[in-house]
């Protein structure tokens, strides 16, 4: 008897592996539809990613956004650009981003943000919005500042590589 129970409890073991074995994983596949979008935004003018007084090694892009369109023109996604480095920022007491200077002399910023979801097309044209800050009118009191807007078209290809889509302000 010890051994029929044996061979039945073998027999239910391998039908159960052989179940599972058909499943698979069950993994989340990645949205055909959608793409990724990495995106660096770069600037030699220090009113656009100001350097604070003294850091070398840091700056910060006041209230950045983005908009997103396809080849037709319609607008498929917008947003905050939201940095991929750690850290709070902040600029003339607004939502800022941290970027990160790579060099002092010449001056350059940069911002790196990632744009998640965004519908497939053909092409996109991504425009990025951020806010110059003019140092004389902080100090007579006026913290508004400009608006700097900087846009690229790139394809399909392109926007999802690897490699950033760099934006030059």
């Amino acid at each position: 008897m010890p051994r029929t129970m044996t061979a039945a409890a073998t027999v239910s073991l391998l039908a159960l592996l052989t179940a599972c074995a058909n499943q698979g994983p069950q993994q989340a596949d990645a949205d055909p539809d959608t793409i990724d979008i990495l995106v660096t935004l770069t600037t030699t003018d220090n009113s656009v990613g100001q350097a604070p007084a003294g850091d070398t090694l840091q700056c910060v892009w006041r209230d950045p956004t983005y908009t997103i369109r396809d080849g037709a023109d319609e607008i498929i996604s917008t947003g905050d650009a939201t940095s991929t480095l750690d850290g709070d920022a902040t600029a003339a007491d607004h939502r800022a981003e941290r970027g990160r200077q790579r060099t002092n002399d010449p001056y350059l910023c940069t911002l790196p943000f990632l744009v998640e979801g965004v519908p497939a097309a053909d092409f996109y044209t991504i425009e990025v919005t951020t806010v110059a800050l003019d140092i004389r009118g902080i100090l007579d009191g006026d913290r508004s500042g400009q608006e700097v807007t900087a846009e690229v078209t790139v394809e399909r290809s392109d926007a999802e590589s690897t490699t950033p889509v760099e934006i030059e302000l």
